[in-house]
């Protein structure tokens, strides 16, 4: 949420092309560093549960910032 904020994200409006890459990449960093913490933390099991559960927040947000 930090991070649609950042980018002035108003829910029910489109953001704009260079918005959504923007917070994609954005989101793409946050991502990779939370997963590099975890690693060491978790199980194979637990990671794999944790990678299940970030896909599908990934594609509800996808459809939020997409407006489907």
């Amino acid at each position: 949420m930090a991070v649609l904020k950042e980018y002035n994200f108003k829910p029910g409006s489109r953001p704009s092309f260079m918005n959504l890459i923007s917070i994609r990449s954005k989101m793409s960093d946050i991502t990779t560093e939370v997963h590099r913490q975890l690693v060491p933390m978790l199980s194979n099991q637990q990671m794999e549960k944790f990678d299940d559960i970030s896909e599908q927040k990934r594609r509800k947000m996808r459809s939020v910032l997409l407006g489907r």
